[in-house]
């Protein structure tokens, strides 16, 4: 299922560039399971208000994916996105635990 864009996303694959708008997609068997799991939808994923990006890839993942930290709402969330044909795919979204809210500096609440 395809949704909404990001503001101040991923740039293409490779890099990460903080002006580009994305179009995101994601499987509604994962978004499901991501509203049981973290009460968040994966729709969503495309509100944040970007604060950081980094990479969060495994040697063992066959694709490359992202930590991409914002607000929603005025509180602080982390999805996990990865790239395919070109569009970012939403794998993941839930509130950033404690450590990722100070690492990141992040002025809005839990």
């Amino acid at each position: 299922m395809r949704f909404s864009y990001i503001q101040k996303a991923l740039g293409s694959g490779a890099g990460i560039g903080y002006e580009a708008m994305v179009e995101i997609e994601f499987d509604p068997a994962k978004d499901a399971a991501n509203v049981e799991k973290h009460g968040v939808s994966l729709a969503r994923t495309g509100r944040l208000e970007i604060v950081a990006v980094t990479e969060n890839s495994r040697p063992e993942e066959r694709e490359r994916r992202f930590r991409i930290y914002g607000l929603l709402d005025g509180k602080a969330y982390c999805a996990i996105l990865t790239w395919r044909d070109g569009i970012a795919r939403a794998i993941s979204l839930r509130k950033a635990n404690r450590m990722e809210r100070k690492r990141h500096e992040f002025q809005g609440g839990d």
